[in-house]
């Protein structure tokens, strides 16, 4: 995701559900493909069917790719994918909360620090992310500055859901902004909470709740009901920042 100028797809073989590992991921570029071995299917999110070079082949998301990322080599992650979440949080926001909001939130605290730690050494290695677009200059000269902004910025400080006269209403807060969703249409509600990895996030809260399903019933039970009820209401511990730390802006 790091290289300007090279199509890239991420994509699970044929036949693979989300939540199997290990699991088979193909990297396919304009000029060959790469399989590799891997978890990133764990957050099941937004993946779908599609044409790829003439093969039908499922398609990750963007929150799945960035999980994949945050989760699976956070501790060891190369400069690329710091500047992918930096540059997620302005072109896809909604993609990174899934991916970090999806995951325990010691892991959090263990990746900005480990990514602090090594703050020099990312930005002395400037081919580590070839070819930047003009708009991440300053991200590519310092990724873990950057990085470690945009993912506690999509941490949620809290997030509550509940029922009003069969109408879910979902709130989310991270700092100053406050995310609202209303939806009247069960359907709309068992979309949701797939593309958004409600399961996966409630998990993370509750480690007894394995697959999330009796909160979702719950919600369309009492949506059935036309009643008016509290879903869950979660507020979790605040993340450290990493000491010596501050944000930069983009000029500087």
């Amino acid at each position: 995701m790091a290289q300007a100028g090279c199509r890239e797809h991420r994509t699970a073989d044929d036949g693979l559900t989300p939540g199997a590992a290990p699991a088979v991921m193909a990297f396919i570029f304009e000029n060959g493909k790469i399989d590799v071995s891997t978890n990133v299917l764990s957050l099941p999110a937004g993946h779908a069917a599609g044409n790829v070079q003439g093969d039908r082949l499922t398609l990750l998301s963007n929150a799945q790719i960035l999980a994949g990322e945050y989760w699976g080599r956070s501790g060891t992650a190369p400069g690329r994918d710091l500047y992918d979440f930096a540059v997620a949080a302005d072109l896809d926001p909604a993609a990174l909360q899934v991916a970090v909001n999806g995951y325990p939130r010691w892991h959090a605290e263990v990746a900005i620090r480990n990514w602090w730690d090594r703050r020099e050494e990312y930005a002395d290695d400037p081919d580590e992310i070839t070819e930047p677009d003009p708009r991440w200059i300053a991200v590519a000269a310092d990724p873990a500055r950057h990085a470690i902004a945009a993912v506690m910025d999509s941490l949620h400080d809290n997030i509550s859901i509940r029922i009003e006269k069969g109408v879910t209403v979902v709130e989310t807060s991270r700092g100053r902004a406050t995310d609202r969703v209303r939806m009247a249409d069960p359907a709309e509600v068992t979309r949701w909470w797939s593309e958004t990895a409600q399961s996966q996030m409630w998990r993370t809260v509750d480690p007894a709740d394995a697959d999330g399903r009796p909160r979702l019933e719950a919600m369309l039970k009492a949506m059935g009901r036309r009643e008016s009820e509290t879903i869950a209401d979660w507020t979790p511990e605040p993340i450290t920042r990493p000491k010596g730390w501050s944000r930069a802006t983009r000029s500087s």
